[in-house]
Formats: C-alpha cells, structure tokens, sequence
C-alpha cells in the first residue's frame, strides 16, 4: 500500500494539483488554476484507473476542513467534478462495512489493524487474471495465495472488516490507520457463484494519532 500523508491546507492542495499532469497531456497548464482528471491522475500515481484517483483525493485532502475543501474544489474542471461524483469513496467504520460496503466500490475505513494468524477465520476464493495458453482467463485462487489478512476494528464496537494487503509485505502495525481501496467479496467455493465474505482491498493507508 502506498502512504499518503494529507495535504496541511487548500494551498500545499492546490500547488499539488494544479501541476500541468505528464508530459504528454499537452492540453493541461501548470498553475492555471483548473484541475483537470490527468492532473489528479499524475499526482495519485495512476494511469487510468477512476476509483483510485478519487480514493486518493479523498485521504489526500482528509486533513482540510470542509471550507478548505470546497476552496481546492472550486478549482476542479467540469470533468474533474463529473468524475468525482461517480467515484467518491463510501466512509465507512469497520463495524458497518460489511453491512453498508459495496462490493466493487471504492471506500475509506479507518481503525487498528491486527495480522489473521488462523487462515481459517477469513477464508475464500478470489479471481485473478491467468494466461492459459495464448488465452486469458479468471482463476479462482485462495485469498491467503495473493494477500495478507488483517483484521480491522474501531474502538466503539467489536465488529471487524477485513482488509487484505499484498502477501509477503511488512506486516501493518496495530496503531489507528486508515486504509483507502477496494471493497471485494470472496467466493465460498471455488466453482460457485454465492458470495463469501467482504473485504477492502488496500491501496492508500494513513497513519494517525492515538
């Protein structure tokens, strides 16, 4: 997961944002004062990928209050907001995640993360991209193969999410983080269709103070 550390106000936001995107978008400006989706895009480190320019957005500007906020949004161009009210992030605890999350949505949770040692506790399959042959395919692998499970709680309920993290990274210290990615479901078994358990795919992770 990548660790962003939030904008201290709309003016370190804005001198971020406003940066021209890469070299090859030769219709956006440097300090123009219009935030165009490539921008954005150059900043989150992403080609593409809609979701994970605006989760980025999201824990990006996390530390501006709602007035600092509406300040660096004015900014935005007409796509930039179109795009933003497709894609913003749910907000979510993890005692209501896996009631209010969406799978496939894009969601910001914060609370103490804590490493599954039982693989039993949270278990599934997953479906990633395989060649086989000359063909591409979806395979149904474990979700312990490809990622790390953790276990994520607040301090108000004993109700968890679970969050799943890269195999083989450094382990995520137990400390008040929040995690910005992906909500997914398991599959109980690996050739049926009924849905298993939720879980939030981490992409961006922030630590905070007790």
């Amino acid at each position: 997961m990548q660790e962003i550390i939030p904008y201290a106000g709309p003016e370190a936001a804005l001198e971020a944002l406003d940066n021209g995107g890469r070299f090859y978008n030769l219709l956006t400006k440097a300090g123009d004062e219009e935030i165009e989706p490539a921008e954005l895009a150059r900043v989150a480190g992403v080609l593409g990928g809609r979701q994970r320019m605006f989760l980025f957005l999201e824990m990006a500007l996390s530390s501006c209050s709602p007035e600092e906020q509406a300040v660096v949004r004015s900014h935005f161009s007409g796509s930039l907001r179109e795009g933003e009210e497709k894609h913003t992030p749910q907000v979510l605890s993890p005692s209501l995640a896996r009631d209010q999350g969406v799978a496939g949505r894009s969601a910001v949770i914060t609370g103490y993360p804590r490493f599954i040692e039982d693989k039993t506790v949270f278990q599934g399959f997953i479906f990633i991209p395989m060649h086989v042959g000359k063909v591409m395919t979806m395979m149904p692998v474990p979700i312990h193969d490809q990622y790390d499970v953790y276990e994520l709680r607040d301090e108000e309920s004993s109700e968890a999410t679970f969050l799943a993290n890269v195999r083989g990274r450094p382990r995520l210290p137990e400390r008040r983080t929040r995690f910005g990615g992906i909500l997914k479901e398991t599959r109980e078994k690996k050739d049926a269709d009924e849905p298993g358990g939720l879980f939030l795919e981490g992409c961006y992770l922030t630590t905070l103070s007790d």
